[in-house]
């Protein structure tokens, strides 16, 4: 899940295949923060981001002005959690039209996978679409992934205890696949 290539074709597309007018969308299941890709590409670009957590009120306002001096400055935007407000993404694509952005501005919308969602601003987007991978090795497997320069780091118990961890993590995850049927 956590390979090098997908993070590299993420990169790929923001560097090469997009400009400030192309939306990137990150869609994950209920209860997947899709948000983690765009920090960490933003960490591997070196990239500034600011972000916004949509879903009430006065989000909706701190979001067009993110939009706005973000696409001047040339910084990052990540409209977190977009599928709380879909009225809002109809807005967000009337200003992105009327704005010149700068060349290094570029627009990350997270969200659920949602029928709510307005058609135009998925067709103006690029859509990623993630999953947790299922069973208990690959949740493990993606999970001591991201720990892996951190287990390798003195005292040795710090190792044992990400493996702890990551196990739990595992085991929870594959369990709230069956909540419906009981713990």
């Amino acid at each position: 899940f956590n390979s090098p290539d997908r993070v590299s074709s993420l990169q790929k597309v923001v560097e090469d295949e997009i400009d400030g007018k192309t939306p990137v969308m990150l869609c994950g299941v209920t209860g997947f923060d899709t948000s983690v890709k765009v920090d960490d590409l933003a960490a591997a670009m070196s990239a500034q981001v600011t972000s916004v957590a949509v879903g009430s009120g006065e989000s909706r306002n701190e979001a067009k002005k993110a939009l706005a001096t973000c696409a001047q400055g040339g910084r990052w935007l990540a409209l977190k959690n977009v599928h709380l407000a879909p009225s809002l993404l109809a807005e967000v694509e009337k200003q992105l039209s009327s704005l010149q952005p700068h060349p290094k501005f570029r627009l990350f919308l997270t969200t659920e996978i949602n029928p709510k969602l307005p058609e135009n601003i998925l067709s103006l987007s690029r859509v990623f679409v993630y999953e947790p991978p299922p069973g208990v090795k690959a949740s493990l497997q993606r999970t001591l992934q991201t720990f892996s320069p951190k287990m390798e780091e003195a005292p040795s118990q710090r190792g044992r205890v990400y493996l702890l961890l990551a196990w739990m993590h595992a085991v929870t995850q594959e369990r709230l696949r069956y909540a419906p049927l009981g713990w």
